[in-house]
């Protein structure tokens, strides 16, 4: 059976199946129906599985393969979904069109400019030569954060603002070296202090940054509240050049007929693979965001997740249009509910439009490594050794992976477990889903 057949024809009849007491291959093996019986499950565990043989069509295992889970950052599969379809093989930096006395922006959310990763400054090569310059600020449609973030996730490096224009990863970097202090975005060292408090830390509701008074051992990297005023301080101070906001009464209409004589233009920049691979390494939850306000910007001049959500379900991926919760990039909100048999499918997806070699480079990539006699274990590996290329998602008392797995016997299995709501140490509910991977490996 042909997998783009497969994707779209036979899900229906799927989770059909999965709703009844069907007997799939995998459970008639003692190993699977002891693992599938075993302690965890009593304790708490709710338990979504889908496993599929891609060389077959052929449905392996499945446990509630249709009810809906809470994904956390196997939320970033359908982000890269997302951006691979829809951004450009090169980023999208900047919209510009140059005007007598101006040039106007459209910002696009790029976030690898001045980013610490990336470094990339093709925004600030491009403007330093550019005369008097006006930004439209207004075409961004979101908030700074998501729907169900956490608000005490303020401090932390993962939980960056989103926004229309990032600098610097919409972050402040203190390093401490030989007693001194260096502070990126530098226009931010006169908001740094040293306190009493014990622990570094920013104020809720301003950009000012606390350190302990020993010294710091490692780099801090903290979250800064954006805002219009401060992205073009930022910009400004870096190019050396005064800019102003300009008023909105005098900002020239998007859809006017001098637009459609001097229409935009767009500034790239890195190539997109190496910031989906970063993002997918790192779960990095700022760039999924950030990922997914580009790929709005290929379809308007504005800036929102729900435009490119809505798109991407509409033209690509339909079966999330009833049977899924998607509220943001990252997998961040709890407001996020995704079932496996959702997961496998849009990594079908990717199989289908994209060469897996391409994938195998952009998924995290793991190896099997024995813990004890009945446990195994998934390891960081590199791309030519590993047999795993997954991503994991994890947040409180929720842990899942989904991804390709090639088998000893050379299939390759595409995977979603969904493990929800369990009381026990995380590092035995990974333990519990790379066994059950590694008896798939050896047996199929």
């Amino acid at each position: 059976m042909k997998i783009s057949k497969f994707l779209f024809s036979s899900l229906f009849l799927l989770l059909l199946g999965s709703s009844c007491k069907s007997v799939y291959r995998m459970e008639r093996d003692r190993e699977v129906r002891d693992w599938l019986e075993s302690s965890a499950q009593e304790n708490g565990v709710l338990e979504g599985i889908l496993i599929l043989n891609t060389a077959e069509g052929d449905t392996l295992l499945a446990r509630q393969a249709e009810r809906l889970f809470i994904p956390a950052s196997t939320t970033k599969v359908f982000t890269l979904y997302t951006g691979m379809k829809l951004l450009p093989t090169r980023l999208p930096v900047l919209k510009y069109r140059f005007q007598e006395d101006r040039i106007e922006l459209i910002p696009t959310g790029d976030p690898t400019q001045l980013h610490p990763y990336f470094k990339d400054s093709t925004a600030l090569r491009f403007l330093r030569k550019a005369p008097p310059i006006q930004i439209h600020w207004e075409l961004f449609e979101e908030n700074a954060w998501g729907p169900g973030w956490a608000w005490e996730d303020y401090p932390y490096y993962f939980s960056p603002d989103r926004s229309a224009f990032p600098l610097f990863g919409n972050t402040v970097e203190i390093i401490e070296k030989d007693s001194s202090l260096q502070v990126l975005p530098s226009l931010m060292s006169s908001r740094v202090k040293r306190s009493i408090k014990r622990q570094p830390r920013r104020e809720r509701f301003s950009n000012d940054f606390s350190l302990p008074s020993t010294a710091l051992r490692d780099t801090l990297i903290v979250p800064y509240i954006t805002s219009d005023s401060l992205s073009l301080a930022l910009l400004s101070n870096e190019l050396g050049l005064p800019l102003y906001k300009a008023p909105d009464s005098i900002a020239p209409s998007l859809t006017d007929s001098t637009a459609l004589e001097a229409p935009f233009r767009v500034l790239l920049g890195a190539v997109s693979d190496s910031l989906y691979k970063y993002m997918m390494a790192e779960s990095d939850n700022f760039l999924a965001e950030q990922i997914m306000l580009m790929s709005a910007s290929t379809l308007s001049d504005t800036l929102s997740f729900r435009r490119s959500r809505d798109s991407i379900i509409k033209w690509h991926l339909p079966f999330l249009r009833d049977r899924s919760r998607w509220v943001d990039g990252s997998g961040l909100s709890r407001y996020n509910l995704q079932s496996p048999a959702n997961l496998v499918n849009t990594l079908l997806a990717l199989k289908k439009d994209f060469p897996e070699s391409r994938l195998q480079n952009l998924f995290p990539a793991y190896s099997f490594v024995q813990r004890n006699s009945t446990a195994w274990e998934l390891q960081k590996s590199t791309k030519d050794s590993a047999v795993v290329f997954a991503k994991s998602g994890y947040v409180g008392n929720n842990y899942n992976l989904t991804g390709f797995l090639y088998t000893e016997k050379g299939n390759l299995l595409v995977f979603a477990l969904m493990q929800n709501h369990y009381l026990q140490p995380t590092v035995e509910i990974r333990r519990r889903v790379a066994t059950l991977l590694h008896q798939a490996y050896l047996k199929y």
